[in-house]
């Protein structure tokens, strides 16, 4: 059995920078084409997470089948008290994740 691990050099994936973001509309952030890749693909996709896995970052950790953070690692949502839309679906994933409390 094959299988695909996404790490990062120095971290795993901080994000999109907020800035880029400012400017679209929330059609655009919604019905764009983030996140479609690997809940399809067909190979499972383990995230090796250290340092920063934040905002866009995190959202994708979310999406492999196995998450394995180091003890450094620091994951968040930013964009949600930035008052921006988590364009992958964060908050809705993170709460199928783990539970409402």
């Amino acid at each position: 059995m094959h299988v695909v691990i996404i790490s990062g050099k120095q971290n795993f994936a901080s994000g999109g920078d907020v800035k880029e973001f400012a400017p679209l509309k929330s059609k655009d952030i919604l019905f764009g084409n983030y996140g479609n890749v690997l809940p399809r693909f067909r190979k499972p996709v383990i995230a090796a997470v250290n340092s920063y896995c934040i905002g866009g970052g995190f959202e994708t950790a979310m999406m492999c089948d196995i998450v394995l953070a180091s003890e450094d690692a620091i994951l968040g949502l930013p964009e949600i008290n930035m008052g921006y839309n988590a364009a992958g679906g964060g908050p809705t994933r993170f709460t199928k994740l783990t539970g409402k409390s």
